[in-house]
């Protein structure tokens, strides 16, 4: 099964190739400039971090974003996981409960700056968010034109207090995360 708001970004990632005059095989590139590469077939990034149960469907240079699976929920209930590649003590940060709420936040600065994320959960929580909020003072105005049609788009609220939210993510979800016995040791 495909999540229906996949399809649509799909949709609209191929509108903004084409505006960019790239040809439509180069749609997975088409919301590059907000961070937000899709990948062609969702499927479980082969990295140590990773957990077993996750379903890539997008990403950027250093991170990918996934449906964290759990057990008797369809797809469309599935919340995000967020995998930093790096030396992070916690690479996977959950991103929204709803695949609606991870596109919300990643609307206001666009979702390569949630890479900043990864050291929330590390004592580093008032620098995380102050990095999302640098990036926004910071964007280019491709940038700030592409967020603004993606929030109309997809009718997304930008997260108002993103640190109160990471922390009742990682309560209600936190423990579906099913990381392979080498993670856990690493």
């Amino acid at each position: 099964m495909i999540h229906p708001t996949l399809t649509q970004l799909w949709e609209f990632a191929e509108r903004e190739a084409k505006a960019a005059g790239l040809d439509k095989n180069y749609a997975p590139l088409g919301l590059g400039p907000i961070g937000l590469n899709l990948i062609q077939e969702p499927n479980r990034i082969d990295y140590l971090y990773t957990p077993l149960n996750a379903l890539s469907f997008a990403g950027s240079d250093e991170l990918f974003f996934s449906f964290l699976q759990v057990p008797e929920l369809p797809l469309t209930k599935h919340p995000i996981i967020m995998t930093a590649m790096g030396g992070y003590l916690h690479p996977n940060v959950i991103v929204g409960s709803s695949l609606h709420e991870f596109l919300s936040l990643g609307s206001l600065v666009g979702f390569d700056a949630l890479y900043s994320l990864a050291s929330f959960f590390e004592g580093n929580e008032e620098r995380s968010i102050a990095r999302i909020e640098e990036k926004a003072q910071s964007l280019s105005d491709i940038e700030k034109s592409m967020l603004s049609r993606f929030r109309a788009k997809f009718e997304l609220t930008p997260w108002t207090n993103i640190g109160a939210r990471l922390k009742q993510l990682e309560q209600e979800w936190g423990r579906f995360v099913a990381l392979s016995d080498e993670a856990k040791l690493a």
